[in-house]
């Protein structure tokens, strides 16, 4: 739970608030598993500590004189490097993960006269060339447009017309290979 002061992309407002969003979300998950089955669970405890932590942390930067803008290295969000891992919102980074580990095609799907769902992108598995033309592609999993958004604001994504009318792909764009290579360097996802 303790940060490391000496970490200069903790002086990066969104690397330091991602990191304390998921320390939150791990002591919120850990209360919920504990309470629900029948265990006893230190949730003032383990909020004392993680803001204890975050104090330490302060004090630290605050002593060393460093700014933001000094900051050099993988936790600056640039336009074309890679975006830290914990920055990017939670449902959004799991669809991420599953997009590039899969190696998902992403398609948007607009929805037809009757339909009791909105628009929604749809991603398939490409099983390859040995299999028959109408087999080669399987559904694997839909999501609300929403939900890719904030890829596509931050530049993870990046739509791209597909043959006439307005179908679209979701394509990974650079910056997405470099986070993706970084959170895999990092051990947020495995392969």
């Amino acid at each position: 739970m303790a940060f490391d002061n000496a970490d200069p992309t903790f002086l990066e407002a969104a690397v330091r608030k991602g990191e304390f969003r998921e320390l939150a979300r791990e002591i919120v998950a850990k209360d919920r598993d504990y309470r629900k089955f029948g265990r006893t669970v230190n949730t003032a405890g383990s909020i004392v500590q993680a803001m204890e932590a975050a104090y330490k942390l302060g004090l630290a930067h605050a002593g060393s004189g460093a700014t933001a803008s000094a900051t050099v290295g993988r936790g600056r969000v640039t336009s074309d490097g890679a975006v830290p891992w914990n920055t990017i919102p939670p449902r959004p980074r799991s669809v991420f993960e599953s997009i590039m580990r899969f190696k998902w095609i992403v398609i948007e799907r607009h929805a037809q006269i009757g339909m009791l769902h909105s628009d929604e992108v749809c991603c398939y598995w490409d099983r390859g060339q040995d299999w028959k033309r109408g087999e080669r592609f399987e559904a694997a999993q839909t999501f609300s447009i929403r939900t890719l958004a904030p890829l596509l604001r931050i530049g993870l994504m990046e739509t791209k017309p597909v043959g006439e009318g307005n179908d679209k792909v979701y394509a990974p764009t650079a910056k997405a290979l470099a986070t993706w290579a970084e959170a895999l360097a990092d051990g947020h996802v495995r392969v």
